[in-house]
């Protein structure tokens, strides 16, 4: 789902923009929706001859967690490609022999963003 073109941004935080309009409801009445807009991430399924990469990492209020490498496209005119790299070498301080998009996803719900998947 897209954020309409009338909607007005209304909060603009450091990770997410926050977009409201008003929408004319079956009965005549209007009601204020809303929708996130987040920078698009990359995800990175890193091998090592037959082994998956995980990061084992705590963020503030979590728990010990583990991940694939992975991170937002937050470099001004990035490519999904170039930030992969990116992020695999600042969270692993690895450089991929090899690196293909799997996978493109654009979730649906309340936050609109892209996901890229990468094999690496």
């Amino acid at each position: 789902m897209s954020i309409p073109k009338h909607a007005k941004k209304v909060f603009q935080g450091k990770i997410f923009s926050v977009y409201q309009w008003q929408q004319k409801m079956f009965d005549g009445s209007y009601k204020t929706f809303e929708r996130l807009k987040r920078q698009d991430t990359v995800i990175i399924i890193a091998t090592v001859k037959d082994r998956i990469v995980l990061l084992k990492q705590m963020q503030p209020g979590t728990q010990w967690f583990y991940c694939t490498p992975s991170g937002r496209m937050d470099v001004p005119g990035e490519k999904p490609i170039a930030a992969a790299k990116r992020e695999l070498l600042e969270e692993t301080c690895m450089v991929a022999g090899k690196i293909f998009l799997w996978k493109k996803q654009i979730p649906q719900g309340k936050v609109t963003s892209t996901i890229y998947f990468y094999i690496a």
